[in-house]
């Protein structure tokens, strides 16, 4: 006969266990996620979707008190994969629900929610459009003299990627030494901008949801290029060099609440471009005959 605080222990065990795991399908992680989405728990959130943090989490600007999900056809293609929901209970949403798509993607064997391409599914596209007439609109919101600093800093990292580029015909010993010392000041300005970043998000819940979104997609995309430096090319530094010049220029549409935070990042991207112009300057004499 089993004791009755042996059977509590493996019961308590059992529970625990069902509670650590994570959810594996694209349609279980789709419904943990907009369980998560409706109970408000934005860590649970965060952790079943592309937001680097909790802190990124803005309920993509609605109330889901009363909200319910239905799930529909499931669509799986390679990495990615598609739910069909219907969401009733949303305040101004049609009366016989708002449809919408779910959209997944597979990070490091895991299914992930695409957060704001899902986002954008629920505002028909118009969540896109804003983000991208902000970056569009650059440093509207900053003085005239940092607005033409920030550009002529990105133009000048535009034309040393596309230099690097032409550099890929070349390959000698000193080039391969100057290039790895290159690729590695990238890498460490990558994960140095992109762990502030996620810092920022943390201290800042309240800035808004374009801010929000423009930095989630910046910290993705700068772990992204950090990831492909292990295997460095020339082609992923030039890459790298370009998505650093695209961040700079994203930064300055920002609120300003993030203006310390901005300032710092626009130092550690001075620093690098100070730096990363010597580098090949370097290399640009090393390839002359």
């Amino acid at each position: 006969m089993i004791k009755p605080a042996v059977t509590l222990a493996l019961v308590v065990a059992a529970l625990l266990l069902t509670g650590c795991s994570r959810p594996e399908t694209p349609q279980s992680v789709t419904e943990s996620f907009w369980q998560a989405v409706i109970a408000g728990d934005a860590e649970q959130a965060a952790e079943l979707s592309t937001l680097v943090n909790e802190g990124a989490y803005d309920a993509f600007e609605r109330d889901w008190q009363a909200a319910t999900v239905t799930y529909g056809r499931v669509v799986i293609e390679g990495d990615t994969a598609s739910v069909d929901i219907v969401v009733q209970g949303l305040p101004q949403a049609p009366a016989d629900g708002l449809e919408a798509t779910t959209h997944l993607v597979q990070v490091n064997q895991q299914w992930q929610v695409d957060y704001y391409r899902t986002g954008d599914s629920l505002s028909s596209g118009t969540g896109l459009q804003r983000f991208m007439g902000r970056l569009e609109a650059l440093s509207k919101d900053l003085s005239q003299r940092f607005e033409q600093q920030s550009d002529q800093a990105a133009q000048d990292m535009e034309a040393m990627a596309r230099e690097l580029e032409r550099l890929a015909q070349t390959a000698n010993e000193r080039l391969e030494i100057l290039m790895d010392e290159y690729s590695q000041l990238l890498e460490e300005t990558l994960e140095d901008l992109s762990r502030s970043m996620e810092e920022a998000l943390k201290q800042h819940p309240d800035a808004s949801a374009e801010d929000k979104r423009t930095l989630n997609q910046a910290v993705l995309e700068l772990e992204q290029q950090r990831d492909q430096l292990r295997d460095a090319d020339l082609q992923a530094v030039a890459e790298g060099s370009q998505v650093l010049a695209q961040t700079g220029q994203a930064l300055d549409g920002l609120g300003q609440e993030f203006s310390a935070e901005r300032q710092q990042w626009q130092q550690t991207l001075s620093r690098w471009h100070q730096r990363s112009s010597e580098l090949l300057a370097q290399l640009q004499g090393d390839r002359q005959p």
